[in-house]
């Protein structure tokens, strides 16, 4: 393709031209990728090895949680919204921010 434009192929079937390639599709990649189309970066695509929206919160770490304030765990343009009933935020699963980023993509 031209300067600045890839070509990627899906499933060895069908191919797409875009101009900017993520690779990860959890938090750090979808941030990105949101940035970069709410600025007009062209068409994005992010490849994802697991095959989920979710990087390694799905998974790895069920017992884990977010130990900063919910309302501090936001990605770009997409508030994480309160847990019930708790005001400011509360703290957040993995669970809870798998949803998130399943939700944000």
């Amino acid at each position: 393709g031209k300067m600045g434009e890839w070509r990627v192929l899906f499933d060895g079937t069908r191919a797409e031209i875009c101009q900017v390639v993520i690779i990860g599709a959890g938090a750090a990649g979808l941030a990105t990728a949101a940035s970069l189309v709410q600025r007009g970066g062209g068409k994005v695509v992010l490849l994802e090895a697991r095959g989920e929206v979710e990087g390694h919160w799905g998974g790895h770490y069920d017992d884990l949680a977010i130990t900063s304030r919910r309302k501090h765990c936001s990605l770009p343009h997409y508030l994480l919204e309160p847990a019930d009933g708790e005001e400011g935020g509360g703290t957040c699963t993995a669970a809870d921010f798998v949803g998130y980023l399943r939700r944000y993509a």
